[in-house]
């Protein structure tokens, strides 16, 4: 697939504004539990029911995801992103400035849709300026700008409310870097959307039998990261404490791994890499299910952080590779991603309401299985419908 930016600089400039609609998102998502305790203590409300604020957000995110399957139909990319932005700024500049209870709740839902949308548009606008060979490659290292932002964005936070400022200063932060991706949408050129290639639904279909899978496998995926960052800390030896150390080694693993992969997916195919590292990750939740001491599981859960880092946006590429338009494909998937995070907390808090935490962990390695089972059915899909063409073609040349 052919570049439609003027020339390279161009289309470096893009891929930073779509790197940016990561970090943006991710300012807000990894700094919620730092900021929950000032909101709290600004309002006078119970630290449960400020950090239930950030559900409105998350809220906001899957109706995002879920605009973003028609509104390419409409809209262009550019349009999309630079009214997505403007939205956004609008919003986290009336939460600074209004700083009023009443209205958060609003607000956080508007944000969260606009950072929903936008993440989703510089996700299809990467998939679309890079060629098959590197578009699995900036995929990754825009979950790195992901990665990235939360692992300076929560320390800067508390270091701002230590020093008296509002529990929601570092929004105007993320005001200036949407104000980046404005520009850059405005600016320069941005690919065409399936609407405007003129391109017939089956040319970039979204419902195929490998996308529907590796959606199915997505969900799957993300429930089971979900249920472990939601009740690991709480099951772990050493108290809350110790699960924390846990979960930011997941991260740092998941940081590590993308970093990684990123230079890898250059020289490498997607599949055999989406392949090996979907196995080891269903061995390695595994141990999860296996009682050891506090040390052994914060390693072991960085591992795993290392060999799930690519899972997510391989399956992703891989998908989109089957399709001569990979807008609709990705649009799904990010949305099927999205369902499983949200699906997670409310089904696995009744599951684990009724047999235990120790069920929650359960489920990380049985969902885990359960997603490497559909990618690799998604594969075997793909290479049985090139094995029948080749019949085919075989046949009608003689």
């Amino acid at each position: 697939m052919g570049l439609t930016v003027a020339s390279r600089w161009k289309q470096v400039a893009i891929t930073l504004g779509c790197f940016l609609t990561y970090a943006v998102i991710a300012g807000v998502i990894t700094q919620s539990g730092t900021m929950s305790a000032a909101m709290a203590e600004n309002f006078q409300k119970p630290l449960t029911q400020a950090t239930g604020l950030f559900t409105y957000f998350s809220t906001g995110n899957m109706l995002g995801y879920a605009v973003s399957l028609v509104i390419y139909e409409y809209l262009s990319l550019k349009r999309t992103l630079a009214s997505c932005y403007a939205i956004l700024i609008a919003v986290l500049a009336s939460i600074c400035l209004w700083d009023a209870w009443w209205s958060l709740p609003v607000l956080f839902f508007m944000a969260g849709l606009a950072a929903g949308l936008g993440l989703n548009t510089g996700a299809v606008t990467l998939s679309l300026l890079y060629n098959t060979r590197l578009r699995a490659s900036m995929l990754l290292a825009a979950d790195v700008c992901f990665t990235g932002a939360g692992v300076f964005v929560s320390p800067m936070t508390a270091y701002f409310i230590d020093q008296g400022y509002a529990w929601s200063f570092l929004f105007w932060i993320l005001c200036g870097l949407s104000a980046v991706i404005i520009v850059v949408a405005t600016v320069f050129t941005f690919p065409k959307t399936a609407k405007e290639s003129n391109l017939a639904p089956q040319d970039g279909r979204m419902f195929s039998t490998v996308s529907v899978l590796c959606a199915l496998g997505l969900f799957s995926y993300l429930f089971a990261q979900t249920c472990m960052l939601l009740w690991l800390p709480n099951y772990i030896e050493g108290g809350i404490k110790a699960g924390a150390v846990a979960i930011s080694n997941y991260w740092m693993g998941m940081a590590v791994g993308q970093s990684c992969l990123v230079f890898m997916l250059t020289r490498i195919a997607t599949k055999p890499v989406l392949m090996i590292i979907g196995a080891i990750s269903v061995v390695l939740a595994a141990f999860l299910l296996i009682k050891t001491d506090t040390k052994t599981t914060q390693v072991l859960v960085m591992v795993l952080g290392l060999a799930n880092a690519g899972i997510f946006k391989l399956s992703i590429s891989y998908s989109a590779e089957q399709t001569s338009h990979p807008q609709r494909v990705v649009t799904f998937l990010l949305f099927a991603a999205a369902a499983g995070i949200a699906a997670s907390p409310l089904i696995s808090s009744q599951l684990v309401g009724r047999f235990g935490i120790y069920f929650g962990v359960q489920l990380v390695p049985v969902f885990t299985l359960v997603a490497v089972v559909l990618f690799y059915a998604a594969i075997a899909t793909t290479k049985q419908s090139q094995e029948i063409y080749d019949h085919a073609t075989s046949s009608s040349s003689h």
